[in-house]
């Protein structure tokens, strides 16, 4: 389920969006500005308004299943880090009301993606208590590879991590 809300959250939504405002408005709009538009709305605004909410509100989800701590202490951390998620996601919203905000808006959200993508691949080799399982790392995906070189250090599509997959 969660992977499945990543994707819709990062390439549907947004694709879905760029396509239907480039025929509404009959392709006179530019395509960039439109996948910018979009992807900060959807892939910075509502995905990390939902994961800081969900951060906040059930905080054992992000701190046992994707970075493996069972320590109740962790909660209070992780629920900081959802109020930093939920601060970033309304300003991605918030773009749609401002234009003027997209670029602050990509800007913090490729900072945030590209930072922890980095921090997934340097994680890769972790194993959980429970064994090492297989699960696809952010920088396998297009939008990762397309946006840093660090994704050349990463060339298999899986690897054992249970520090940054959620299964």
């Amino acid at each position: 389920m969660y992977i499945a809300s990543i994707i819709v959250l990062l390439f549907v939504l947004p694709a879905g969006c760029v396509v239907i405002e480039a025929f509404w408005r009959d392709g006179g709009a530019e395509l960039m500005p439109l996948v910018g538009k979009w992807f900060v709305f959807w892939g910075v605004g509502a995905r990390l308004l939902l994961g800081g909410a969900r951060q906040i509100a059930q905080p054992r989800f992000t701190a046992e299943d994707i970075f493996a701590i069972k320590d109740h202490a962790a909660f209070a951390i992780v629920r900081e880090v959802g109020f930093g998620n939920l601060a970033v996601g309304t300003l991605g919203l918030l773009t749609l009301a401002k234009p003027k905000w997209l670029i602050p808006a990509a800007i913090v959200g490729g900072l945030y993606y590209g930072l922890a993508g980095l921090g997934h691949l340097l994680r890769r080799h972790a194993i959980s208590p429970s064994g090492p399982r297989s699960c696809p790392t952010f920088s396998s995906s297009p939008c990762w590879q397309l946006s840093s070189p660090a994704a050349a250090f990463d060339p298999s599509p899986h690897h054992n991590c249970a520090a940054c997959c959620d299964g």
